[in-house]
């Protein structure tokens, strides 16, 4: 499965462990240096997305990867 994380915090570098064990790929990594990223045409070939970022900024993010045709699975702390 090719995979997106939105948000490289401690739990976003956890989904990336976890994903590399079970033999999937990291495609796109989205943190606060890169948000702007977060488009359509980088989300292409990508079957889902994690997103685990704020609240302030999670809507947007999912929203930003549901008009994208995107995946999403969302969680915040």
């Amino acid at each position: 499965m090719k995979c997106a994380i939105i948000g490289h915090g401690k739990m976003g570098r956890e989904i990336e462990r976890i994903l590399a064990e079970r033999g999937h790929s990291v495609e796109l990594v989205i943190d606060e240096a890169n948000a702007e990223e977060l488009t359509a045409e980088n989300l292409k070939g990508v079957d889902v997305c994690f997103e685990f970022t704020t609240p302030d900024t999670a809507t947007e993010n999912v929203r930003k990867v549901l008009d994208a045709g995107g995946r999403v699975v969302c969680g915040t702390t």
